[in-house]
């Protein structure tokens, strides 16, 4: 991260609206790590709803330079060492999967998604977890990231699991 920025604002909370579908009887509690100032979420230029008008986090706050998303949920990943074999050597296992990361355009590149992916990893420990997950994973710069930080790919290069030791 920029030196010019030694005391980053770090703001942790559950969001206040949880996130689920009926239908399928599951709902998520999601905790977000807002860097920056706290800001209403709408406020973020990176804040979309065409997709989905009745995003889960139009309620709630982010922070002004990013933020990331997390919740515990049960995943099916590779065993260790055969990420190239999944789906069919494979094990569920109780993670901490990163559902989202976003920096606003001024700020990429400053380090401050390593810093959320790092915080990842505090977090999982502090809740007893061993594994990460980060599933759907397109950003080109995200993906080297991951693989930076000790992150193997799997189906088809999409998904990527951390084990902590």
């Amino acid at each position: 991260m920029n030196q010019e920025n030694t005391e980053l604002e770090v703001h942790e909370f559950y969001l206040k609206s949880e996130y689920g579908m009926e239908e399928n009887k599951r709902i998520t509690r999601i905790y977000r790590v807002a860097l920056g100032q706290l800001i209403e979420a709408r406020e973020r230029e990176t804040f979309n709803t065409t997709k989905n008008p009745r995003h889960y986090d139009n309620w709630n706050q982010s922070g002004s330079i990013g933020y990331m998303d997390v919740e515990v949920s049960e995943q099916k990943i590779p065993k260790e060492g055969h990420e190239k074999d999944y789906p069919l050597d494979c094990e569920k296992r109780l993670s901490l999967e990163i559902r989202d990361i976003a920096i606003e355009p001024q700020y990429r590149r400053k380090g401050y998604a390593k810093f959320l992916k790092q915080k990842a990893e505090e977090l999982a420990l502090k809740w007893g977890l061993d594994v990460i997950v980060s599933p759907w994973v397109t950003n080109p710069i995200i993906k080297e990231l991951n693989v930076k930080l000790g992150y193997k790919m799997y189906d088809k290069e999409r998904k990527f699991v951390k084990r902590l030791k």
